[in-house]
């Protein structure tokens, strides 16, 4: 566990999220920790959406962050693959919601 404040940022998928705790020290961000959460191919869907919550969880656990930091799904032309986006981000803001950690959404 790092220092407090952190902030958890989200960059959500279904194939790969990636995670990173930052935090402010003194005028400069400090990244303390990333991983890149990968999920099979070959499960269907809801057991990956599972293995995401499980580590977005398990992140939030053990980093304790003052809030969560989330990309916002923007809808363009490939709907599929946003539709897949939007199911990530709503397990991450599930698994911050569970844990009591305000979330923030941001532009790509």
């Amino acid at each position: 566990m790092f220092e407090a404040p952190c902030v958890l940022g989200a960059d959500p998928g279904v194939a790969a999220t990636g995670l990173a705790a930052v935090a402010r020290s003194g005028g400069r961000i400090r990244v303390l920790w990333s991983r890149t959460v990968r999920t099979q191919p070959d499960l269907d869907e809801p057991s990956r959406l599972r293995q995401l919550f499980e580590a977005v969880s398990e992140a939030i656990e053990e980093h304790r962050p003052e809030s969560l930091a989330v990309e916002r799904v923007m809808w363009g032309k490939n709907q599929t693959s946003a539709m897949v986006v939007a199911r990530a981000t709503g397990v991450i803001l599930l698994a911050a919601a569970r844990a009591g950690v305000p979330v923030e959404e941001y532009l790509p």
